[in-house]
């Protein structure tokens, strides 16, 4: 890997889905080269990132970049408890957008409508927005299907959620469970 760095084929070493074990046992290996990012799926729903990954990307001076962070469009608003995406969708078989799950997230996605609302944002952008208060090393990379997502995805930026407002979707998503053994 170090090799590619070297001969000009890539820029920076990067790791996606490993746990920490892993990134100590790689960077281990290098002699003259360190990972620059660590890619983890990181959103409001799904946090457990931050027991472990983040902190240690943030005390080895790592970027973090978060993909899925708007946990497939779930936190967009496009889904609710009756409007869940159907069998033919990829989504569909996601825990996330189980029933039993999404009544759980459908109470977040709520207050994300009503807060981007009050700041003039989408759902999506004001959930963007909180990532990226979240910590300095935090990076989101959100999907787009289409030139109007991207732009929509990059209005999360050039703004911030109040102290308050950031905390209160702090508490509100650390309340939401997703079990991720509901059999289909």
């Amino acid at each position: 890997m170090e090799k590619l760095v070297k001969l000009d084929k890539v820029r920076y070493l990067g790791l996606s889905d490993f746990p920490t074990e892993l990134v100590d046992s790689f960077r281990a290996c290098l002699a003259s080269e360190d990972v620059a990012v660590l890619q983890i799926r990181y959103n409001l729903l799904e946090r457990w990132a931050e027991r472990e990954l983040i902190p240690y990307a943030e005390a080895h001076d790592i970027a973090v970049m978060a993909w899925s962070p708007i946990a497939k469009g779930a936190l967009t608003g496009k889904y609710t408890p009756e409007n869940l995406p159907q069998f033919q969708d990829v989504r569909s078989s996601d825990p996330i957008f189980h029933p039993e799950n999404f009544s759980s997230v459908w109470e977040l996605v709520k207050v994300l409508k009503e807060l981007a609302e009050k700041y003039g944002k989408t759902p999506a952008q004001v959930a963007l927005n909180w990532l990226m208060m979240s910590s300095p090393s935090v990076i989101p990379i959100p999907g787009a299907k289409n030139p109007q997502q991207v732009e929509d995805n990059a209005g999360a930026v050039g703004w911030r959620l109040s102290w308050e407002d950031w905390r209160m979707l702090e508490e509100l998503s650390r309340k939401v469970l997703i079990t991720y053994s509901i059999r289909y």
